[in-house]
């Protein structure tokens, strides 16, 4: 019977033991070969400020001392992505709630990043509409800037998920814009800018229509952008506006056959994994698709390609990398955090924007695509940005617009 009430005790001291074995031996780890580190269990997704050790004895005072010390030891622990996926695991599957302030869980387990739902649930049609004329006519000042220049100019515009499936709205979560609102502000927006003459493709029209045509959401649950099939669509659809504008047989129709496949995307789990969930959470089945590119052209010249846009970009820049005569592409994802380009039809990113490259791209461009997702309407700093370049820059000039 002793040996029973001992048992506790000497289990306690020894997962004790362990853990301060393993954090001693991680900090040697990490003093002796700097970014490496003892990992038990897989590394937490997302990033963390720095943390900054405050001393002195308000600081014991207060409690900031020692929770910063903690976050500082606890990182290091090796037990401590498997802690803190255990607390996430039974947050999400207790009270479908997460650990993360930026993610809401919807409808049916789906994730909404929670700048969409706040952006969705305030729409104001009558009050959007005066800032919506004066930023419509700022694109339009872009497109005939480019223009001047010999550049084709088009807008895009990408459609939010939450937007896209307002079914998945979180039950219980107030969202006080009134239905017509809600549904109403992209037509106001797309009125106003064809109203101003800018050349516009509508994708969030595109992935509505095509909703009935597939057996599948064409927003994955556990991520924010759309999956494979719906940026092909969308990649459909801007190409078939660029051959409008040009009629120059540059931007034939890609057509292609999809599968639903386990082997997801990164794109279809990024809110998921940021959940840092022992179980994978909010994971499902997706297509993968295949492209059925026609051949390429004899002798046809490659057009040069600028994307300046978000996330939804990307998409966009590959579906233009699969074109028989092959584009030359660059993205400049929200003017300044990535550079991506696609090399033999395959994506690379480069974390660092050089200016002057972008300049010179922007100058050397045939063609310039400004997308802007229907969540940061009338208020896109790359889209400024975009506009300050293209209106300091005169056709051929060099000054002006480098930041």
């Amino acid at each position: 019977m002793r040996s029973l009430r001992v048992l506790p005790a000497a289990l306690g001291a020894l997962v004790l033991g362990a853990g301060a074995v393993l954090l001693l031996a991680n900090l040697a780890v990490r003093a002796a070969t700097p970014g490496q580190e003892i990992k038990l269990f897989p590394g937490l997704h997302g990033a963390t400020a720095p943390v900054q050790q405050p001393f002195g004895f308000e600081a014991v005072l207060d409690g900031s001392f020692q929770r910063a010390a903690g976050q500082l030891i606890g990182g290091r622990v090796p037990l401590h992505p498997f802690a803190v996926r255990l607390r996430n695991q039974a947050l999400y599957a207790l009270f479908r709630e997460t650990a993360v302030p930026s993610l809401v869980v919807g409808t049916g387990d789906q994730l909404i990043e929670r700048a969409y739902l706040d952006e969705y649930c305030s729409r104001n049609v009558a009050a959007f509409l005066p800032g919506a004329r004066a930023w419509a006519g700022l694109i339009r000042e872009m497109q005939d800037a480019a223009e001047r220049r010999g550049q084709t100019f088009l807008y895009v515009l990408t459609p939010s998920k939450l937007a896209q499936y307002p079914d998945i709205l979180p039950p219980g979560i107030p969202c006080p814009a009134a239905p017509l609102d809600r549904a109403g502000q992209v037509p106001a927006w797309l009125n106003t800018l064809r109203a101003a003459g800018v050349h516009v493709v509508d994708t969030v029209a595109v992935l509505s229509a095509a909703q009935s045509r597939y057996p599948f959401r064409l927003y994955p649950a556990g991520g924010a952008h759309w999956n494979q099939v719906g940026g092909m669509l969308a990649g459909q659809a801007v190409g078939a506006g660029l051959e409008e504008l040009r009629r120059d047989g540059s931007f034939p129709l890609v057509p292609f056959a999809w599968r639903m496949s386990n082997k997801l995307d990164p794109f279809d789990t990024d809110l998921a994994d940021l959940l840092n969930l022992l179980l994978a959470g909010a994971h499902e089945p997706m297509p993968a698709v295949t492209p059925e590119p026609p051949p390429s052209p004899p002798g046809c010249t490659p057009r040069r390609v600028v994307i300046v846009g978000g996330s939804f970009g990307n998409a966009l820049g590959s579906y233009l990398s699969l074109l028989p005569c092959r584009p030359v592409v660059a993205e400049y994802e929200y003017w300044h955090r990535f550079h991506e380009t696609w090399e033999q039809g395959r994506r690379v990113t480069r974390d660092k924007v050089d200016p002057a490259q972008r300049a010179r791209d922007l100058q050397a461009a045939d063609v310039v695509l400004y997308e802007e997702n229907e969540q940061i309407l009338g208020h896109s700093d790359h889209g400024r940005a975009l506009h300050e370049f293209l209106l300091a820059r005169p056709p051929g000039g060099t000054a002006g617009g480098e930041r």
